[in-house]
C-alpha cells in the first residue's frame, strides 16, 4: 500500500478550498468528513448505506458528495463517500487512483498522472 499527501484543491458546487489531501490506495473509496462535504457540495443520501474498514475500525456511510479536485491546475472529478470519524479531511482513494490512472510515488511523496487522460475523458 502507498500514501503520499499532497497539496490539491477541492472544489463542489457550494465552494472549493486549497488543502493537504491524502492519496491512499489502502482506502478503497474516496471520503470526505462530513463537515468539509458540506461546505464544499450538496451532500445526497445513498440509497444503502455503505460500510467500510478504515484502520481496523468499522464504520459506514449513508451519504456521497460529487467533487472535482485539481492537481497541478489538472481537473480531476468522483464521488466522495461522506464519513464521520474519519482519520484525515479528505482521503482520495484506490478507485478514483485506478479511474485516473494515478499512481503514487511515496517515496518521493509524489502523485504521477498523465494529463492526456483527462482530456480523453472529461468535455
Amino acid at each position: 500500500m502507498a500514501t503520499v499527501v499532497k497539496r490539491i484543491r477541492l472544489a463542489g458546487s457550494k465552494d472549493s478550498v486549497e488543502m493537504d489531501v491524502v492519496f491512499d490506495d489502502g482506502f478503497l473509496h474516496s471520503c470526505i468528513s462530513p463537515e468539509l462535504a458540506r461546505r464544499l457540495g450538496n451532500v445526497t443520501p445513498l440509497p444503502k448505506p455503505a460500510h467500510f474498514i478504515i484502520k481496523g475500525k468499522r464504520t459506514s456511510s449513508a451519504e456521497w458528495v460529487r467533487l472535482d479536485f485539481y492537481i497541478n491546475g489538472t481537473r480531476f472529478s468522483d464521488v466522495f463517500a461522506v464519513v464521520e470519524e474519519l482519520p484525515e479531511k479528505a482521503v482520495i482513494g484506490e478507485l478514483t487512483l485506478r479511474k485516473w490512472r494515478i499512481d503514487l510515488a511515496p517515496e518521493r511523496n509524489e502523485v504521477i498522472f498523465d494529463p492526456e487522460v483527462t482530456r480523453l475523458r472529461l468535455v
